[in-house]
């Protein structure tokens, strides 16, 4: 992860330009969810503070497409709009879709549940299969300047406060 152990160490040597050795896929989702206009901003904000709509270094990221939206409520419903057991409704609504984080997905669907105005919540999951740049295993990353690989060696298992550093085949005198 972007901000794991990986990253500490990287820190501690002083790489900079980092990023992720092996990024990982399967860890973000898509959620789609229907709002009545009036009400996408309010669901929207409640959302990206649940933790939806992150991409890397960007936040409160969605997309949103209008349209109208129809049902006719049962006789049983609670409805926020029209009347139980009355006829079909035409709503001007937003299409809302989020890149979600797949651990967080229970958390951010309480969430749109709590902050929706409909009874019956419309909402879609899509599994992606994205790989995720800030999700994985490594880091690389660049020194400020160019050094000799076994004088780099030496300072890591000095930073790193350890007696002994395994590592494959010097391939090269000088790292950056």
């Amino acid at each position: 992860m972007h901000t794991g152990v990986n990253k500490k160490i990287a820190d501690l040597i002083g790489l900079k330009k980092t990023s992720i050795l092996s990024p990982k896929s399967k860890t973000l989702r898509r959620l789609t969810t229907y709002v009545p206009a009036d009400s996408a901003e309010y669901v929207k904000n409640k959302l990206f503070d649940a933790g939806a709509g992150s991409i890397g270094n960007y936040e409160e990221c969605s997309f949103t497409t209008e349209g109208t939206g129809t049902y006719r409520p049962g006789s049983e419903c609670n409805t926020a709009i029209g009347s139980a057991g009355g006829s079909r409704e035409s709503v001007i609504e937003s299409k809302l879709e989020f890149l979600i984080p797949t651990h967080l997905t229970n958390q951010i669907l309480g969430t749109l549940v709590k902050a929706h105005p409909y009874e019956e919540v419309s909402y879609f999951i899509t599994e992606l299969t994205n790989t995720n740049q800030e999700v994985g295993s490594g880091m690389v990353g660049e020194l400020d300047k160019e050094i000799d690989t076994k004088k780099f060696l030496t300072e890591l298992k000095d930073k790193m406060q350890i007696n002994c550093i395994r590592h494959t085949a010097i391939c090269s005198d000088r790292i950056k």
